[in-house]
């Protein structure tokens, strides 16, 4: 009887993934570029947060930012080249600086692969006992990886994935998938639309009036 049910999606499945899902593309883009400016936002705020601005806001720096230690970087510099006739010219070369950070945070117990360096992951910031300074940072990093993620997975990364796959008519064709999941519940991929955020619900649209 469950397969017999399961041939019967089988052809309900096939007819979803044949007509697509439609989505608004333009509207997206538009609103990952509204979303990623939030993001710029939060990175100056950060940068004026943390002691010195980082090259980037790395897992290293983070590290480094939150539980202490070294901060190194390599910057150019101008120096004064003496020819052997005794003339001179301003060249540049570079430097390697750094930066002792203290620490704002007790470390947690799981430590990353690199020596020095600890877990810095969405589940090991929010765990942290924070306050003041490093409360702000803590809470500014979650709230940049949060729309990141929002970004690069559904707000450019559905667009993204419709024009590499060719998909016409700006509609997501996605795999529908009957037995791939432990708990025998239909699962999606390629993209996955069943985990969609509510917040991004309002982009997919009807084809009928």
């Amino acid at each position: 009887a469950l397969v017999t049910l399961h041939n019967q999606d089988i052809l309900m499945l096939q007819e979803m993934e044949w007509s697509g899902l439609q989505y608004n593309t333009q509207q997206s883009i538009k609103d990952a570029m509204r979303v990623q400016a939030e993001i710029d936002g939060l990175l100056i705020e950060l940068n004026a947060l943390s002691p010195i601005i980082p090259r980037c806001w790395s897992t290293d720096f983070i590290s480094q930012l939150l539980y202490g230690g070294v901060y190194k970087w390599v910057e150019k510099e101008a120096y004064i080249f003496t020819y052997k006739d005794g003339s001179t010219k301003e060249k540049m070369h570079n430097v390697e600086k750094s930066v002792e950070l203290p620490r704002l945070v007790q470390p947690p117990r799981k430590a990353r692969a690199k020596e020095g360096f600890w877990a810095t992951d969405e589940a090991t910031l929010q765990k942290l006992k924070t306050s003041g300074v490093s409360k702000k940072i803590v809470d500014r990093l979650l709230q940049v990886r949060e729309k990141e993620k929002f970004v690069g997975t559904y707000l450019a990364g559905f667009p993204k994935k419709i024009g590499e796959s060719c998909w016409e008519g700006g509609r997501i064709h996605t795999n529908y998938n009957q037995v791939r999941a432990v708990t025998g519940r239909l699962s999606s991929g390629a993209p996955n639309v069943q985990n969609v955020p509510s917040t991004q619900k309002y982009l997919f649209e009807s084809r009928y009036d």
